[in-house]
């Protein structure tokens, strides 16, 4: 018996501008160029990867806000799952946040150090440079930010990637021992279907939003400040990277000439 054939209902929000394309060898290291450019190098990708992960967050999450429970809250299976996968897609952004960071702080030098870096900060629009200083003013705990990173990274460490069961324990208790007794405490919630689709375990999502939420406010992080500094990431980095491809595409061009052969090092557009 035949399959029915597959009906194509494109994703929504997926408005993105024109194919462009860089040398297939742009962020390949040449023989003999400093380890410091390799490094850069390195970045350049760390960079291009946090974009790409914040970016695919940030529409999971608008698809997820257009079915935003209409208020009051109340207790259910739709209120209850809607705020769990908020609250995780909250602490996979925090997540992806602090190992961009992390990635930045282990190329300082590179930062710091290499010319070229700077060159290309100084070719960006104006409001995306100076989204790049307040992201690496955080990342370098500058400004009084070193307690706002600590914060993030405990986030990280310990319910965003990793499943801490010390931390995830501590939010059990945090929610479930709480002296005010509420509809949202007063049982362990959980939907037990046949299937991972009707299935869903309401309180770890508490027990591990508890805990972020108590971590938070004791390091003074806001999700505001959260959404800012991402939103300052994605910002800064849509340029950045555009300037640090442009870098390494001149300089494979410029080595192939040195070598006695020529090749287009573009960007050129290409329609899919």
């Amino acid at each position: 018996m035949r399959r029915p054939p597959r009906t194509f209902t494109p994703c929504p929000d997926f408005d993105l501008t024109e194919l462009s394309t860089f040398r297939r060898d742009v962020l390949m290291p040449l023989p003999g160029e400093p380890k410091l450019e390799t490094r850069a190098r390195q970045l350049t990708l760390i960079l291009a990867k946090a974009f790409n992960e914040l970016k695919d967050l940030s529409w999971a999450v608008t698809q997820l806000l257009k079915g935003a429970p209409l208020p009051p809250p109340k207790i259910s299976t739709y209120q209850g799952q809607y705020i769990g996968m908020r609250n995780t897609m909250s602490r996979m952004i925090t997540g992806i946040v602090i190992e961009m960071m992390n990635g930045i702080r282990e190329h300082q030098q590179v930062i710091g150090r290499w010319a070229p870096f700077q060159v290309c900060v100084d070719a960006l629009p104006p409001k995306a440079a100076a989204a790049w200083r307040d992201v690496r003013r955080v990342a370098l705990g500058q400004g009084g930010k070193r307690t706002f990173l600590d914060g993030l990274w405990e986030v990280r460490r310990k319910v965003a990637f990793h499943h801490d069961g010390d931390a995830l324990l501590e939010g059990f208790r945090l929610h479930f021992g709480a002296e005010e007794v509420g509809v949202e405490n007063e049982v362990a919630y959980v939907s037990l279907g046949n299937s991972p689709e009707q299935t869903r375990f309401y309180f770890a999502d508490a027990a591990s939003s508890a805990f972020t939420r108590d971590l938070a406010e004791r390091a003074g992080i806001f999700s505001e400040d959260v959404k800012q500094l991402a939103n300052d990431i994605s910002f800064a980095l849509r340029f950045l990277v555009e300037e640090l491809l442009k870098y390494f595409d001149k300089r494979a061009s410029a080595a192939e000439s040195s070598r006695g052969t020529s090749a287009p090092s573009a960007p050129t557009s290409a329609r899919p």
